[in-house]
């Protein structure tokens, strides 16, 4: 018997030890099962968050560019005139934008409510695909693309969705503009298949091929993902919510049809779509008698730029804008110390506004991606600079960041223009050394007086350091990173004092800078030209000299780099209000 009670004893624990590792192993597949299904949702939240930020930002640069116009004319009710008709025509093209984000909002909701139906009514399916087609025409010259169809016709009348079919084509067709560079091509070719299976319906098997950079292959599987996109950074170079393709998809399968996709990342991209065009391919109930055909825009997709697609059609440059690279506009710059004011801003028709509402009394540069805008500043050293967040390239964070650590334009105050509205996105911007930050849409006075009052701020820093410099050596108080630069101007400077040879062309090349970017730089600084500020220099360690009790004239004009008598007595006198022989007998004078 206790042979058998020590078995079964024995055999229990072996049981319960079973059990506690099923129970175990079951407990970690519950807890991976909960870690995946949370990591899901996290990812969910992030897409869902990233695509709220998008639409914010592709509504606030249209309302931008309607609300702003609106208050200019509501300003100047008297003088209607000023809105000119390509600010009116911008309007009518980001309404236009508006509404079409809207309807793509609209369709998404009641694609997931199961309320959007086919509505398929009897048309000629060749000729809705070719007007469709040579409605982006312009658009594609506009952009310098060679674009082209070829679609096959067919004497039998067709059924098919007249509306879910142009939002597929329309926006199938300017995202193949969008991505294509210009002197690339865009082909579409349309025929038509007879399948067997399910029924002996028609399709139309339409192919869109672009030169575009392709897709990654990573991303293959996802473009139809509802909020996807491929770049997730406020650096992605092209405008867009992150629905469009997702609908497409959506509406066609709605029809019974399909979408497929080849891409090879550098050789473009092939978009398939294959739809039934006969009545056997839909429902009795899909089927509309009657319907009238809807009207397609004839040629005139230029202006109505798609939602997805987030770029106006190529203009004119204002005549306002200036290029400081032409050497009669630099001087002119120079002559006038006018300010200079960089606007950086992706998209043409909101870079357009901007500088007509800046235009007045300030030199207007343009750029339209962070990179460029970088390099314009560089070139130039603008007084101010206007940025979107938001960017090609490189966005407006990353630009003021690179902005304010470069000694040439660690001066240069920076208003960040955005759609993000949150404390942390303001906060964000205003920790990467930006001055000013607005959200769109804003008010064009508002704007302008954000940057006539900075202007207006950078002029009496430099005023009030004028007045320093006149009364003392180089060593006064100045806030850091101008602090250092002048540092080490003044070093160099002192280094060559003796020398009457050293120039402006010495000064900028041991300190770094060419001799636009000195001028600009320093002016911005001191309000003392470099000329200026070296002879201020030289003259004012000329007065400390006299003042510590040296009385020959002559010796103390040659140790600062003077080796003209008259030329030194008149800018002596110029600076100090008397002549250095008079200026020794005041300060001999007793008290």
């Amino acid at each position: 018997w206790s042979y058998l009670i020590y078995s079964f004893i024995v055999l229990s624990l072996i049981l319960a030890y079973r059990n506690y590792l099923v129970r175990r192993a079951r407990l970690q597949t519950s807890l991976e099962v909960a870690r995946i299904e949370k990591e899901k949702v996290q990812e969910f939240d992030r897409v869902k968050s990233r695509f709220f930020a998008n639409i914010s930002h592709e509504f606030r640069t249209p309302l931008t560019l309607l609300m702003g116009p609106i208050n200019d004319l509501l300003r100047n009710r008297e003088n209607p005139a000023k809105l000119d008709s390509g600010l009116l025509a911008s309007m009518k093209r980001n309404a236009i934008r508006l509404q079409a984000l809207i309807n793509q909002l609209l369709d998404l909701s009641r694609l997931e409510t199961g309320n959007l139906k086919p509505e398929v009514s009897e048309g000629n399916f060749s000729g809705f695909v070719k007007t469709l087609a040579s409605s982006f025409l312009s658009l594609a010259e506009s952009r310098k693309i060679n674009f082209s169809y070829e679609v096959e016709d067919r004497k039998e009348s067709s059924y098919f969705d007249h509306d879910k079919t142009e939002k597929i084509l329309s926006n199938l067709l300017s995202n193949a503009l969008k991505f294509t560079p210009a002197e690339g091509c865009v082909r579409l070719s349309m025929n038509y298949v007879r399948k067997t299976n399910p029924s002996t319906a028609w399709f139309a098997d339409i192919r869109i091929v672009d030169t575009g950079p392709g897709i990654p292959s990573g991303d293959l599987d996802k473009i139809f993902d509802r909020f996807y996109q491929a770049s997730s950074s406020d650096t992605r170079k092209y405008e867009g919510s992150g629905i469009g393709l997702a609908l497409v998809k959506e509406m066609a399968e709605l029809l019974h049809g399909d979408i497929r996709v080849q891409s090879t990342p550098g050789n473009g991209s092939t978009f398939t779509v294959i739809i039934p065009v006969s009545r056997e391919g839909y429902a009795e109930e899909e089927i509309l008698e009657a319907t009238k055909l809807p009207e397609i825009p004839s040629g005139d997709l230029s202006g109505i730029t798609p939602a997805d697609s987030g770029e106006s059609p190529a203009e004119a440059e204002p005549v306002h804008v200036l290029n400081l690279g032409t050497v009669l506009e630099r001087k002119k710059a120079i002559k006038t110390r006018e300010a200079v004011i960089l606007i950086v801003e992706d998209n043409r028709d909101l870079r357009n506004y901007l500088a007509q509402c800046l235009n007045s009394g300030y030199f207007i540069l343009e750029a339209a991606n962070g990179r460029s805008g970088l390099d314009r500043a560089l070139e130039n050293i603008p007084d101010l600079v206007v940025t979107d967040l938001m960017m090609p390239e490189m966005d407006g964070m990353e630009l003021c960041r690179m902005l304010k650590t470069d000694q040439r334009t660690s001066h240069v105050p920076v208003i960040m223009l955005t759609a993000r509205a949150d404390r942390d996105s303001r906060l964000e911007g205003l920790e990467t050394g930006a001055d000013d930050y607005l959200v769109k849409p804003f008010d064009a006075e508002e704007l302008q007086v954000r940057v006539r009052n900075l202007i207006d701020q950078r002029r009496k820093l430099r005023e009030r350091y004028r007045k320093e410099f006149l009364l003392e050596l180089p060593g006064h108080e100045i806030p850091a990173p101008e602090e250092d630069f002048l540092k080490r101007v003044t070093a160099c400077i002192d280094k060559h004092l003796e020398e009457p040879e050293f120039n402006v062309e010495q000064l900028g090349k041991e300190i770094g800078l060419s001799r636009m970017q000195l001028y600009r730089k320093i002016v911005a600084l001191t309000d003392h030209t470099p000329t200026e500020l070296i002879r201020n220099i030289r003259l004012k360690l000329a007065a400390r000299m006299f003042r510590e009790g040296h009385p020959n004239i002559t010796r103390v004009m040659y140790s600062v780099g003077f080796n003209s008598p008259s030329y030194f007595a008149q800018n002596f006198k110029k600076l100090f209000g008397v002549n250095p022989s008079l200026y020794i007998k005041q300060i001999r004078q007793p008290k």
